[in-house]
């Protein structure tokens, strides 16, 4: 599971995150922050990260799917 997470981030997540201007600002095992210039940007991420993430376990069975789920701030991270 850890390698297909690692995977799908490297391959396809990063580049999405690009695609928006973003930056990942930090990685914690599973979980990742990414800091956008724009909210507009960081929207249009969300949602190709969601729809990417749909396909791959769309694509992975039997296997259990990655799931992600997506929480957008507004704001300064502290």
């Amino acid at each position: 599971t850890r390698a297909r997470f690692r995977n799908l981030f490297e391959q396809q997540i990063c580049p999405l995150i690009t695609a928006g201007e973003g930056r990942v600002f930090k990685t914690t095992g599973d979980g990742f922050l990414v800091e956008f210039p724009s909210v507009v940007g960081a929207v249009r991420a969300a949602l190709a990260i969601q729809e990417t993430a749909r396909r791959h376990a769309a694509n992975a069975a039997p296997v259990p799917a990655i799931e992600f789920r997506v929480g957008l701030n507004l704001g300064d991270v502290i």
